[in-house]
Protein backbone atom coordinates (compact mmCIF):
# COMPACT_ATOMS: atom_id res chain seq x y z
CA UNK A 1 0.00 0.00 0.00
CA UNK A 2 1.24 3.44 -0.88
CA UNK A 3 0.32 6.92 0.32
CA UNK A 4 1.37 10.07 -1.45
CA UNK A 5 0.19 12.26 -4.27
CA UNK A 6 -0.08 12.41 -8.04
CA UNK A 7 1.54 15.09 -10.15
CA UNK A 8 -0.01 15.41 -13.59
CA UNK A 9 2.02 17.36 -16.14
CA UNK A 10 0.38 17.20 -19.55
CA UNK A 11 0.30 13.54 -20.56
CA UNK A 12 2.84 12.50 -17.89
CA UNK A 13 1.73 11.27 -14.46
CA UNK A 14 4.20 11.11 -11.56
CA UNK A 15 3.45 9.22 -8.36
CA UNK A 16 5.20 10.85 -5.38
CA UNK A 17 5.30 8.26 -2.60
CA UNK A 18 5.38 9.45 1.01
CA UNK A 19 4.94 6.05 2.69
CA UNK A 20 5.07 2.51 1.30
CA UNK A 21 3.85 -0.54 3.26
CA UNK A 22 4.82 -4.09 2.28
CA UNK A 23 1.65 -6.24 2.32
CA UNK A 24 3.28 -9.48 1.12
CA UNK A 25 2.51 -11.18 4.44
CA UNK A 26 -1.21 -10.53 4.01
CA UNK A 27 -1.22 -11.47 0.33
CA UNK A 28 0.44 -14.85 0.95
CA UNK A 29 -2.69 -15.92 2.84
CA UNK A 30 -4.93 -15.41 -0.19
CA UNK A 31 -5.93 -18.36 -2.33
CA UNK A 32 -7.55 -18.63 -5.75
CA UNK A 33 -11.22 -19.69 -5.80
CA UNK A 34 -11.67 -23.45 -5.95
CA UNK A 35 -13.68 -23.22 -9.18
CA UNK A 36 -10.69 -21.57 -10.89
CA UNK A 37 -12.76 -18.55 -12.03
CA UNK A 38 -10.31 -15.78 -11.13
CA UNK A 39 -11.09 -13.51 -14.12
CA UNK A 40 -14.86 -13.51 -13.57
CA UNK A 41 -14.45 -12.25 -10.01
CA UNK A 42 -12.29 -9.22 -10.82
CA UNK A 43 -14.02 -5.84 -10.95
CA UNK A 44 -12.56 -3.55 -13.58
CA UNK A 45 -15.09 -0.74 -12.97
CA UNK A 46 -12.61 1.38 -10.98
CA UNK A 47 -9.72 0.78 -13.38
CA UNK A 48 -10.87 2.87 -16.34
CA UNK A 49 -7.76 4.99 -17.08
CA UNK A 50 -9.04 6.57 -20.30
Amino acid sequence: MVTGKLQIEGEVIHVVVQHCTNLNGWLRGLAAPEDGDTVGRVSYKGRNFQ
